[in-house]
């Protein structure tokens, strides 16, 4: 991130947008943490679509359930690997260092 002295001589360089230097550091970091985010949920909605769609090709009761079972499973083992991953990068990207 750039020192105040970066930021004033950025500011004599460009008066309307060079003190916007010190934005780019937090948007990097806000963009990989909502991109991880994203990337889950996108994962999900697939998941969600092809659970679906076998339930719309189901015959019968316990297809139903075996099909409803495999996907509670799956949505709480990807629930508890990929929110550690966004935590964590939350934790490296948008905590501030000290």
């Amino acid at each position: 991130m750039p020192n105040d002295t970066e930021v004033n001589q950025a500011l004599l360089a460009d008066p309307f947008f060079g003190g916007l230097s010190w934005w780019k550091p937090k948007s990097e970091a806000a963009h990989e943490f909502y991109s991880e985010a994203l990337s889950f949920s996108a994962k999900r909605l697939r998941t969600q679509a092809d659970f679906i769609q076998h339930l719309a090709e189901s015959r019968d009761l316990s297809d139903v359930l075996k099909h409803h079972t495999a996907f509670v499973q799956e949505f709480w083992a990807d629930l508890s690997k990929e929110t550690q991953k966004i935590f964590d990068s939350g934790r490296k990207n948008l905590t501030p260092t000290t």
